[in-house]
């Protein structure tokens, strides 16, 4: 674009300089056409009388040359004047003393006045004030360089000023040309304004472009971060879970059995020392179960020992038996083999779906659907409670959890729901879905990413 302009504005430069000369050529002839018909007007119609009879001496002036020069003058000008004012860029020539003597119907348009108003006043009128000491000496440089156009460069932008006081860019050219032994400066410019603002614009939307690529990397890595610490997380629970089954449970039952020997050997009839140990059996028996249930919360033996669909309704019952909400399971399933990542992300999942219900869904049923499509292992989480508003979706650290639990296996999560009409919850994982932690997957938009810890 820039260079389309610049051999424009010198091909423009090139026709206006060559106009400028035969002005000049031409209004040297009429001048000199003139000086002869003055240097000969007074001995005009001189009379002498010969032999009687009268007799003529006189100059016979040919005027036809000075006629032939004034219409080609007049043709030049008109050339010139339809060139100059037909031309897109704004065109204007000043004199060696820098006054306005050429400002076309373009230069017009640009700088939002009128030509009558402009010619013969200072070309430093359309100048910033800083810029004008920089401009009269480059005019004055530019003469005694000799050549007859160059680009009007600036180690900034080049601004000029308009009538209302507005600044704005310019690019030009100039060219200088000599008239009755004077120059003529002649500039050709072009308001840019419009092409420096879709520049910026251009710059700022690299900008931005870079700043997201970013942003999109910096998801890529809490993403794999996340996955990461979810591999850790569930690791930790099962040694935790299976430390505490294997320790803390087998030293409760070895307890247990040590205070039932001793009840076997007590003799007498001790009432009150054989309540106390019934009751210290009591205690170790709820002892096991609490063992138990919090083995079953951080990794229940059964997700590994029976499979996804048997914790599925195992889960199920624990939350009907916890909450009294009832839950009804249906499961179809091909008996193929899943992978440890997406057994545990839908296992997950569902807890927190089924937690979700209890506190907030204000829910009298809910029903869990668990099929394979093809590829794809299909989960249904649906209830019949108060549902929410997408807003509060949004901003749920629980839904946000599931949501990158669901793409980190390279799935998707959709969440149905409006106030008043229950919520729907679908898992979509491709079957044989291992837990990217170096990548995501998915179709999910959110915009967060959060560790489900």
């Amino acid at each position: 674009m820039q260079d389309e302009s610049q051999v424009s504005s010198a091909r423009m430069t090139e026709d206006a300089e060559l106009l400028l000369h035969e002005l000049a050529q031409t209004k040297r002839k009429l001048s000199e056409a003139q000086n002869i018909i003055r240097a000969f007007r007074p001995g005009v119609g001189d009379a002498l009388r010969v032999s009687g009879g009268d007799a003529w001496f006189g100059t016979d002036i040919n005027l036809t040359g000075q006629s032939e020069t004034q219409e080609e003058l007049r043709e030049r000008e008109a050339k010139m004047d339809a060139i100059v004012s037909s031309a897109m860029d704004a065109i204007i020539s000043i004199n060696e003393q820098q006054q306005v003597i050429v400002f076309n119907r373009a230069a017009e348009e640009v700088f939002q006045c009128r030509a009558s108003e402009v010619m013969g006043s200072s070309i430093d009128r359309f100048l910033p004030a800083l810029q004008r000491e920089t401009h009269r000496e480059r005019i004055r440089e530019f003469g005694t360089t000799g050549a007859t156009s160059r680009s009007m460069q600036s180690p900034g932008v080049l601004t000029a000023v308009r009538t209302n006081g507005e600044e704005f860019p310019i690019e030009a050219t100039i060219s200088q040309t000599q008239v009755d032994g004077g120059k003529i400066y002649t500039v050709i410019l072009r308001d840019i304004s419009k092409r420096t603002r879709a520049e910026e614009a251009l710059r700022n939307s690299e900008a931005i472009l870079i700043e997201s690529e970013r942003l999109i990397q910096q998801g890529k890595q809490l993403r794999a971060l996340t996955g990461k610490l979810q591999i850790v997380r569930e690791e930790e629970r099962t040694r935790v879970a299976r430390d505490l089954h294997d320790d803390i449970g087998q030293i409760l039952t070895a307890v247990k059995m040590e205070l039932a020997w001793i009840g076997k050997r007590m003799k007498g009839d001790d009432s009150q020392a054989r309540d106390r140990l019934v009751a210290a059996m009591q205690l170790v028996s709820d002892g096991v179960s609490t063992v138990r249930k919090i083995c079953a919360g951080l990794r229940p033996s059964i997700l590994d020992d029976m499979g996804l669909a048997a914790a599925i309704e195992w889960q199920a019952n624990e939350f009907s038996s916890r909450t009294g909400i009832a839950c009804r399971v249906s499961v179809s399933e091909s008996g193929r083999s899943l992978t440890s990542d997406l057994v545990t992300a839908t296992f997950r999942i569902l807890q927190e779906c089924l937690t979700n219900v209890s506190r907030h869904a204000d829910a009298s049923s809910v029903n869990v659907t668990f099929r394979e499509d093809g590829e794809i292992l299909v989960m249904v989480v649906q209830d019949d409670g108060k549902g929410f508003s997408g807003a509060a979706s949004s901003s749920s650290l629980g839904i946000l959890g599931m949501n990158e639990r669901a793409k980190a296996c390279g799935g998707e999560l959709l969440i149905e729901t409006s106030a008043g009409s229950g919520t729907t919850i679908t898992l979509r994982i491709p079957i044989g879905s291992v837990l990217q932690v170096y990548g995501f997957g998915g179709t999910l938009s959110s915009e967060s990413s959060t560790a489900f810890l």
